[in-house]
C-alpha cells in the first residue's frame, strides 16, 4: 500500500484461471508463532501519510464473535495519545492500531491463497488490508506487492468503477460498501518526475476498462467475507466471496511477464488496520483531508489464511 501510484496498462489478459488444489498450509490463528507484531508509524506514516501508531498490545488471539471455539487474529484500533505515540519526528499522533507480518517466518509462492476477514465500520478513515510483500532484498516496489483485500478507498476511485460488480452507477457508495485488490511492481514506463519510484499499479484504470471493485450497498463491514488470490507463474486473479457468490475484482487475471517478474518470487503475509493516509479521503500526515470519523475502538478479525 503506497501513495499515489501511476497506472500500468494491462496489454494482454489471455491466461487460464488457476484451479483450487489441496490445502498445503493453513493459519487458523490459535497462536501468533508465525507472525511478528509491528510497532511505530514508520517513515512518513509507512510511506502513505498514515496517522496510526502500531502497538503490540493492539494485536491478540480471540474467539470469533458468535463462533465459540473458533479463534481469529484480532486487531483493535483506538483513539488515544501519549508520550510514546508519535511519528518519526516526535510529533504526537492520536490513533493506535495493529499490524502483523510473517516476514522471515513464512513465505508463499504460487497457489490459491484464501483468507476470511471481518472489518469494522470504516466511515471515515479506516483502511484495513490483508496483503503480501516480496521477500527480495530489493526495495519497494521492485520487491512487488499483492493486496488481496483493502477497503477505505477514496470516493473518486469508487465512483469511477461503480457501474460494475454490484455498483449502482450513482456515485454514492461509502467506504463500507466497496472492496478492491491490487498488484504493484516496478516498471520503467511508470517512472516519471511525479512517480520517482517507478511503481506500477494494476488498479490504475482511468478509463474504467478492467478494475472491478466489488460493491454491496447492504455494507461489507461487521461481517465476514472470503478473499482469494489465484496465483501461478503466468497470472494473478483476485476475487471476493460474499454469501456464497464469487466476484472477480478485475475483468481478467493479470498476466505476469518480464516487467512484472517480481510476482514469480516468494512473498510474505501482512495484516493491518491503518487510519487515514493518502489511500483514503481522510487526513494524512502533513496534509488535510476529511476528519477521521470512524467509531473507536474498532475491531478487525482475520479468521484464517490458507
Amino acid at each position: 500500500m503506497k501513495k499515489n501510484i501511476l497506472l500500468f496498462t494491462i496489454l494482454s489478459l489471455q491466461f487460464s484461471y488457476a484451479q483450487i488444489g489441496d490445502v498445503i498450509w493453513e493459519e487458523n490463528f490459535n497462536d501468533l508463532d508465525n507472525w511478528m507484531k509491528i510497532t511505530g508509524n514508520g517513515s512518513w506514516g509507512w510511506g502513505n501519510g498514515e496517522l496510526e501508531f502500531y502497538k503490540e498490545e493492539n494485536v491478540e488471539i480471540v474467539e470469533v464473535p458468535g463462533d465459540p471455539g473458533n479463534n481469529a487474529l484480532h486487531i483493535t484500533a483506538k483513539q488515544e495519545s501519549g508520550p510514546d505515540i508519535v511519528d518519526q519526528w516526535g510529533n504526537p499522533l492520536n490513533y493506535t492500531s495493529g499490524k502483523v507480518t510473517t516476514k522471515a517466518k513464512v513465505s508463499v509462492q504460487y497457489g490459491v491463497i484464501e483468507t476470511r476477514v471481518r472489518v469494522p465500520d470504516l466511515d471515515l478513515g479506516g483502511w484495513p488490508a490483508v496483503w503480501l510483500l516480496g521477500t527480495s532484498n530489493l526495495g519497494w516496489p521492485r520487491s512487488g506487492e499483492l493486496d488481496m483485500m483493502e477497503m477505505g478507498s477514496r470516493q473518486s476511485f469508487r465512483d469511477l468503477h461503480d457501474q460494475h460488480n454490484g455498483g449502482n452507477g450513482a456515485d454514492n457508495s461509502t467506504v463500507n460498501q466497496a472492496v478492491g485488490a491490487n498488484a504493484l511492481f516496478y516498471s520503467d514506463d511508470a517512472l516519471t518526475p511525479e512517480n520517482p519510484s517507478g511503481a506500477a499499479s494494476i488498479s490504475w484504470d482511468p478509463d474504467d476498462d478492467y478494475c472491478r471493485p466489488y460493491y454491496n450497498y447492504d455494507n461489507l463491514n461487521d461481517r465476514f467475507l472470503t478473499y482469494r488470490m489465484y496465483w501461478d507463474e503466468e497470472s494473478i486473479r483476485f476475487t471476493v466471496i460474499d454469501d456464497g457468490d464469487e466476484h472477480d475484482l478485475y475483468t481478467e487475471p493479470f498476466p505476469i511477464d518480464s516487467t512484472s517478474a517480481e510476482f514469480q518470487e516468494p512473498f510474505y503475509l501482512i495484516a493491518n488496520l491503518a487510519i487515514g493516509g493518502l489511500f483514503t479521503d481522510a487526513d494524512y500526515l502533513g496534509g488535510n483531508g476529511l476528519p477521521i470519523s470512524m467509531p473507536f475502538p474498532a475491531h478487525m478479525y482475520v479468521d484464517y489464511i490458507k
